[in-house]
């Protein structure tokens, strides 16, 4: 009983995804923090352990996460957040959307899907856009899955 309490201990500790697959936007990470621009430490923790995860600024910095975006609240206004597909799923997908900011307040995506450990970039999801300034999470999840689906087309 020892041995077990043990391992589950250790199990725990480390997470899930220090024993299986790992989510897809850790495999890019680098190339996510290029875009991201200032978002609190806590978002590149939520990308190893949620499916989705937003940065919001308004009406305080925080990070919101959830399993799928229809979870995500209805209020705030988001500044990037990523939606992945689960760990080990195919095809395994980190998508990405970053507000530019300016006069302009336009949105970019952008994705990758990630093949035997190598990430390639979505064609045609950097092509969408979006203006507002001020976008809920939720509404900024679906944009960014929208923004896949429509390149995929």
């Amino acid at each position: 009983m020892g041995k077990r309490f043990g391992l589950s201990v250790i199990f725990a500790t480390l997470g899930f995804s220090a024993i299986g697959a790992e989510l897809p936007c850790v495999a890019v990470q680098s190339q996510l923090r290029d875009v991201a621009g200032d978002v609190p430490s806590s978002f590149w923790a939520c990308t190893r352990t949620s499916r989705v995860c937003i940065a919001v600024f308004y009406p305080e910095s925080r990070v919101v996460s959830a399993a799928s975006v229809r979870d995500l609240p209805a209020d705030g206004a988001a500044s990037f957040g990523v939606v992945q597909s689960p760990a080990g799923e195919e095809p395994a997908l980190c998508l990405a959307g970053v507000f530019s900011g300016g006069s302009a307040a336009a949105w970019n995506f952008q994705g990758w899907s990630i093949s035997a450990g190598k990430p390639v970039m979505v064609d045609g999801m950097d092509k969408s856009q979006m203006n507002s300034d001020a976008v809920p999470p939720r509404t900024l999840g679906n944009a960014i899955y929208g923004a896949y689906v429509k390149a995929r087309k």
